[in-house]
């Protein structure tokens, strides 16, 4: 197991990659069962980037186990209702909208628990100014299988502040008209 309290960053997503893309000891019948769980558990996450977005906060925690643990910028939160105290304050005054790049998925115990790592890039609108800010971070989730589903049980989100990240606008120097 990773530890997610203790690493952060592009560490935790080098080590997510680093495990072995498929789980060892897989029979030729499980595999078929492997590449449809992968992309089951890459579905999850893709749908919970979108209930983020449109700020669907029961859907949101719904999409966390009863004990999940978050460590994020605004701090470190224990169970669900700490999880949507937090996404209440997420959502109002700033609507954020992420989009999930890069997205790794590695088996722990196939196919009951897996990690999830991306890179989140998010742009915040505040709801009463004008403007946006924005932020890119690294996202890793260790997620449990919920019946015919999957849950967040664990999440380290850490912004990346060591690179100096712009938007490159066209120039008539570059040949863009």
């Amino acid at each position: 197991m990773i530890d997610l309290a203790s690493r952060s960053g592009l560490a935790l997503l080098r080590e997510v990659t680093g495990l072995p893309r498929r789980p060892a000891g897989l029979a030729a019948e499980q595999r078929c069962e492997f590449v449809v769980e992968e992309a089951s558990v890459r579905d999850f996450a893709m749908s919970f980037a979108h209930l983020v977005n449109a700020a669907e906060l029961d859907a949101v925690v719904a999409a966390y186990t009863d004990d999940c643990m978050v460590i994020s910028p605004r701090g470190q939160y224990a169970g669900r209702e700490a999880v949507r105290r937090n996404y209440q304050a997420y959502f109002d005054p700033v609507r954020w909208f992420s989009f999930w790049t890069n997205v790794t998925v590695r088996f722990i115990r196939p196919f009951d628990e897996a990690y999830v790592s991306a890179y989140q890039y998010s742009i915040g609108v505040h709801t009463t100014e004008p403007g946006a800010q924005g932020a890119v971070s690294t996202d890793v989730w260790r997620v449990r299988r919920a019946g015919d589903s999957w849950q967040i049980a664990e999440r380290r989100i850490d912004i990346l502040t060591g690179h100096d990240h712009q938007v490159l606008l066209p120039t008539a120097s570059a040949g863009v008209r």
